[in-house]
């Protein structure tokens, strides 16, 4: 896996659980923007809405804190799997299952993208086609 930090760096210590594998976690101080949720995520749109399918677990605009809590904890359980790269970064994707404020789980693609500085960022976050119910 290609590293945009030098080896040894410290903060390849937080990325990696085993520097010998290729599994990793999205850190605990990656980027999760406020408007990334409340102005994409939770808000209903013509095209890629999303806000839809995180309604049916109960992640709702007026709560925007628990839609970012469900996504640290999911990160914090699933190791992330490089994809691809461009000139953005690297980008990580996270399969799991959201825990929504309903007691519902919705299984979803976290998408996150390493930038060039070594943080991590949130894209998206997407219906799990291969396991959706």
């Amino acid at each position: 896996m290609p590293h945009c930090l030098e080896p040894g760096h410290v903060l390849d210590i937080i990325f990696h659980n085993d520097p010998s594998s290729d599994s990793m976690k999205i850190p605990p101080n990656a980027i999760i923007a406020a408007d990334k949720i409340t102005k994409y995520l939770l808000i209903s749109r013509s095209k890629s809405d999303k806000s839809r399918y995180l309604a049916r677990a109960g992640f709702r605009l007026s709560e925007p804190y628990s839609l970012e809590k469900a996504i640290r904890e999911l990160v914090a359980s699933v190791d992330a799997v490089e994809d691809t790269t461009d000139v953005y970064g690297t980008d990580y994707n996270v399969r799991g299952e959201l825990l929504g404020p309903s007691g519902m789980r919705l299984p979803v693609v976290v998408v996150w993208v390493r930038q060039a500085d070594g943080q991590f960022r949130l894209v998206t976050v997407k219906p799990d086609k291969e396991k959706r119910s």
